[in-house]
């Protein structure tokens, strides 16, 4: 959100409470915002910073990419 989005992010993040990414993922799955209600989660927030959420934007979209291409690669091998 840092990187995408910072206007987003709400004012004095760092002063909340930290939550690990556990929670914060059980949140999202089960639907129930009282498991993690700062909504934060993932790296401790004193490591936090725009140019770190790039760096982990980049990577993920490379690795997206990579398994994108050996599925399509896959398919056309099964399918010849």
């Amino acid at each position: 959100m840092l990187h995408y989005y910072p206007e987003m992010v709400r004012p004095g993040y760092r002063q909340l409470p930290e939550a690990p990414s556990s929670q914060f993922f059980k949140a999202i799955t089960t639907g129930d915002p009282t498991m993690n209600p700062t909504g934060t989660g993932g790296l401790p927030f004193d490591k936090a910073s725009a140019a770190i959420g790039k760096k982990i934007a980049d990577y993920r979209s490379q690795r997206f990419s990579e398994a994108i291409k050996l599925r399509l690669s896959d398919r056309q091998q099964t399918h010849k």
